[in-house]
């Protein structure tokens, strides 16, 4: 008899036991569901305070196309400019400086510097680079006398 009061007694041990395991296990997942539907409280909480509704979505996709499309065509013009002036180097032939060559006139009846200016410059008021190149030779700009050979320098 002793034998099953201590088999008796040790069963409800092991009873309590697994009664408290369970409870524990119990108390876990109740535990986790709530820190579940507290993390899903959060997220809906975010999205709630975001609103975004359709329009919206539609705009910032259309911002987000149209700064691509700008950003495309600055850079496809930026590359189109970069290879013209690329292709303008190239092109360019360097020419060596030419010797500046001097003509000479030799001044008719009637004539004067201005009308010297006009035939080879277009401008009279340029008769005066012709009286700066002559110095030597011209002494009065006003009157310069038939057959003087003058130098009429480039410009």
């Amino acid at each position: 008899m002793a034998k099953k009061k201590i088999t008796k007694s040790n069963e409800k041990l092991k009873s309590k036991k697994s009664v408290k395991k369970v409870k524990k296990t119990d108390k876990i997942i109740a535990s986790e569901k709530k820190i579940k539907k507290d993390s899903k409280s959060v997220n809906q909480k975010f999205y709630d305070q975001l609103k975004l509704n359709e329009s919206y979505v539609s705009l910032i996709l259309g911002s987000i196309v149209v700064i691509g499309v700008f950003a495309i065509i600055f850079v496809y013009a930026y590359q189109t400019r970069e290879e013209v002036k690329n292709q303008r180097v190239l092109n360019s032939t360097v020419s060596p400086t030419p010797e500046p060559t001097v003509d000479k006139y030799i001044m008719q009846e009637g004539e004067s510097l201005w009308d010297v200016a006009v035939r080879f410059y277009g401008d009279g008021f340029e008769y005066l680079k012709i009286v700066e190149a002559n110095k030597d030779i011209i002494l009065n700009p006003d009157f310069v006398p038939p057959g003087t050979e003058i130098v009429i320098p480039n410009l």
